[in-house]
C-alpha cells in the first residue's frame, strides 16, 4: 500500500528546504565558514611538534571513517614534508576492539604528539597513561563522552578536545564526522589548494560512510568532494583506482560511495585482525597509478570474499532459526558458535530487514563463557533504550537507535533473550511484523513524460541526498513498460546477475529494485505500473540518464498498451544526456 506523507511542500526545492532547514542559496552553494573552537590550539601543537622534530601518532578506527581521518592526516602532514615523523595506528577489530587502548600507548614513545581521531572522547584511561609517559595528547572525535553515576560527562584529561558533538557550543554545526574534523584541522595548516581538494575528497567518502547529516558543511564537503574525486589531479592515487575499478572514473555519485566504495574500504578489516590497515595504506597512497590498481584489485577481492562469507553465514543463521523455532520472536535473539565477529552486524540487518523485527546475533566471544555481537533494528525500536532494559544480563553494551553491541555471559542468555521479549512489547505495545505503508512525498503522472524529467532533474539539481537529508520518495503512477530484448526474446524486464535485483525500462529512463526482484514477475510483468521510489543520476559508458530505484511496485489500474522505442527516443537520449551532464558537472 502506498501513502502519501503529510504535510509535505508541493515543490522538491521546498522539501529539502523542510528536511534540511537550510535556503535555496545555502544548498546550491554553502560558503559560511563555520566555527569551530580549538583548530587555532590544534595547528598551534602539530606546528610545535614539527619544529621540536617530535613524533606525531595518528591513532584512528577500523571503520572507513576512522580509516579516512588517518589518510586525511598523513596526506597532509605529508604535504608539509612531516611524513617521516608520523605514524598512522588503526585499532586491530579482533584482538583490540575499539577506541585508542592501554596496549597501544605501550607502544609509542613518550615526548610525542598523539592524536585520536575519530575515537578518544572516552578513552579516560588510555589518555592518562599517554599524559604520564610525557606525551601531549589531542583528541578528535565526534561521539559522545562516558558519564559517571549521576549522569554527568567524564572527559580525558587531554591537551586539547575538539568534538562538537561532546561540548556543547563549542562549534556552529556539531554534524561533521571525524574525517570532516580533521579536514578542518588541515586547513589550518596547508594553504596548497590542491592539497586541500585532496583532503576534501577523503572527507566526502568518510562523511558519506558514516551516515552523518547531509547539511551544512558536511553537504559542501560531499557535494565538492563527488566533484573533484573523479579527477586523477586531485583525489590520491588509490582513491581514484579503487572508483576506476569499479567504473567510476568518470562520473560518482553519493549512492555509489555509499554502497560499493564503502563495502570495499570495510571489507579487510572485517576479514582480518589488522584488515583496516590495508584500506588505509590505499586511501593515504599517491604513488604510481598501476600500483595503486593492484591494491584496489585486493580490496575487490576481499569484498568479495565478504559477500560470499555473509551470505554463507546468513543461510546458516536462517537455518539455525527454523530449528530452534524462533521466527515468532520480537526480536529475535541467536546464538550462533563459530560466527565470525566481523560480519555479525551486517547478517543481524539481513535478518531484521527480512523478518521485520529487530536481531541481537551473537557468537562467541575470546573470553570462555561470554557471548559478544551486534544488534540492528527494524519497526522503529530504538535498540540502545530496549538493551538498557536487559543491563542486569549484560556485562556491556553501547549504540544508539539503529545500531548497537553487547556481551553477556553464556549462562544468562535464555533470561536476557525473554527479557528483550518482553520489554520490547512493554516499550512498543503497538509494535507489529506487518510490513509498513509505502510512505512517498511526491505523486506524478508516469503518462506526463515531460512532467516527470522536470521533477527528476530538479531533485538532481539539489542534490547530494543522505542522512539528514533524504531523497525525495516519488510515487510514480501509470508508468509505461519499454519490452526489453533478453536471450529468451523480447520481455519486459530482466534480472541483473545473480537475480540480485530486476531492471525495467520506460521510454525516457530505467527502473531498478533490488528489494524482492521476483514481485514484478509474480504479479504477471504487466506493461503498466505504479511505483515508489527515488531517482538518481546514472552514468554508464559516456552516458548519462536517470534511473528510478524503486522499493514498491503494484500493476497500474491505468490499461496501456506498451510504449515503443525508435529514432525519436535516441534523440531525446541525446538531449538528456546534455541536461544531465549539465547537472552533474554543476
Amino acid at each position: 500500500m502506498f501513502v502519501k506523507r503529510e504535510g509535505v511542500p508541493e515543490t522538491i526545492a521546498g522539501l529539502v528546504k523542510q528536511n534540511t532547514g537550510m535556503n535555496t542559496e545555502t544548498l546550491m552553494k554553502d560558503t559560511k565558514k563555520y566555527r569551530i573552537d580549538g583548530l587555532s590550539k590544534a595547528r598551534d601543537m602539530i606546528q610545535a611538534a614539527m619544529r621540536e622534530k617530535r613524533h606525531i601518532y595518528i591513532f584512528g578506527d577500523y571503520d572507513v571513517d576512522g580509516i579516512c581521518c588517518g589518510a586525511v592526516m598523513m596526506v597532509g602532514l605529508r604535504a608539509l614534508g612531516y611524513e617521516d615523523h608520523v605514524t598512522v595506528r588503526l585499532p586491530k577489530r579482533f584482538s583490540e576492539g575499539y577506541g585508542v587502548s592501554e596496549k597501544a600507548i605501550d607502544e609509542f614513545e613518550g615526548n610525542s604528539l598523539l592524536i585520536t581521531v575519530d575515537n578518544g572522547i572516552s578513552a579516560t584511561g588510555p589518555i592518562k597513561k599517554a599524559k604520564d609517559k610525557g606525551m601531549t595528547v589531542m583528541v578528535v572525535d565526534h561521539h559522545l563522552p562516558t558519564t559517571d553515576e549521576n549522569g554527568v560527562p567524564v572527559y580525558p584529561d587531554a591537551d586539547l578536545i575538539i568534538d562538537p558533538n561532546a561540548i556543547e557550543g563549542s562549534a556552529d554545526f556539531n554534524g561533521y564526522c571525524g574525517a570532516g574534523l580533521a579536514y578542518r584541522i588541515m586547513c589550518q595548516l596547508i594553504n596548497d589548494r590542491k592539497v586541500l581538494i585532496r583532503l576534501l575528497c577523503l572527507a566526502a567518502v568518510a562523511t558519506i560512510a558514516d551516515s552523518v547529516p547531509l547539511t551544512y558543511e558536511n553537504r559542501r564537503i560531499v557535494r565538492y568532494g563527488l566533484h573533484y574525486m573523479t579527477d586523477m589531479g586531485y583525489a590520491t592515487t588509490g582513491l581514484f583506482a579503487l572508483l576506476s575499478l569499479c567504473d567510476y572514473n568518470e562520473y560518482v555519485s553519493e549512492t555509489d560511495i555509499g554502497f560499493k566504495i564503502a563495502p570495499c574500504l570495510n571489507a579487510p578489516g572485517r576479514l582480518y585482525d589488522d584488515g583496516a590497515k590495508q584500506s588505509f595504506l590505499l586511501m593515504s597512497f599517491e604513488g604510481d597509478l598501476r600500483e595503486a590498481k593492484l591494491m584496489a584489485e585486493k580490496q575487490l577481492t576481499d569484498n568479495e570474499k565478504r559477500k560470499e562469507l555473509s551470505d554463507e553465514w546468513t543461510k546458516k543463521i536462517n537455518e539455525q532459526i527454523q530449528k530452534e523455532h524462533l521466527e515468532a520472536d520480537n526480536p529475535m535473539t541467536i546464538y550462533v558458535p563459530g560466527v565470525p565477529e566481523g560480519i555479525i552486524g551486517i547478517i543481524a540487518g539481513r535478518i531484521a530487514e527480512e523478518r521485520h523485527t529487530p536481531c541481537i546475533l551473537l557468537g562467541d566471544a575470546e573470553q570462555a563463557g561470554v557471548l559478544k555481537g551486534s544488534a540492528r533494528s527494524s519497526g522503529g525500536v530504538h535498540l540502545y533504550n530496549l538493551l538498557k532494559t536487559g543491563e542486569p544480563y549484560l556485562l556491556r553494551f553501547g549504540g544508539h537507535a539503529p545500531a548497537a553491541g553487547l556481551s553477556l555471559k553464556a549462562e544468562n542468555l535464555n533470561a536476557f533473550r525473554q527479557a528483550m521479549q518482553d520489554n520490547l512489547m512493554s516499550l512498543y505495545p503497538g509494535f507489529t511484523r506487518e510490513e509498513m505503508p509505502t510512505i512517498y512525498d511526491m505523486e506524478l503522472d508516469g503518462r506526463k513524460r515531460n512532467q516527470v524529467l522536470r521533477v527528476f532533474e530538479e531533485v538532481m539539481r539539489y542534490s547530494p541526498y543522505g542522512q539528514g537529508n533524504p531523497a525525495p520518495v516519488l510515487h510514480l503512477k501509470n508508468m509505461a513498460v519499454v519490452p526489453v530484448r533478453t536471450e529468451d526474446g523480447m520481455s519486459n524486464f530482466r534480472y541483473l546477475k545473480n537475480n540480485a535485483g530486476i531492471l525495467i525500462h520506460a521510454t525516457d529512463y530505467s527502473c531498478i529494485s533490488f528489494k524482492d526482484p521476483e514481485r514484478y514477475a509474480a504479479i504477471g510483468a504487466p506493461g503498466c505500473i505504479d511505483l515508489v521510489g527515488s531517482v538518481q543520476l546514472h552514468y554508464y559508458k559516456g552516458k548519462f540518464d536517470y534511473r528510478f530505484e524503486f522499493s514498491g511496485l503494484e500493476e497500474s489500474s491505468h490499461n496501456q498498451k506498451p510504449a515503443k522505442s525508435g529514432f525519436a527516443k535516441r534523440l531525446e537520449q541525446k538531449a538528456r544526456d546534455r541536461t544531465a551532464k549539465r547537472i552533474a558537472t554543476a
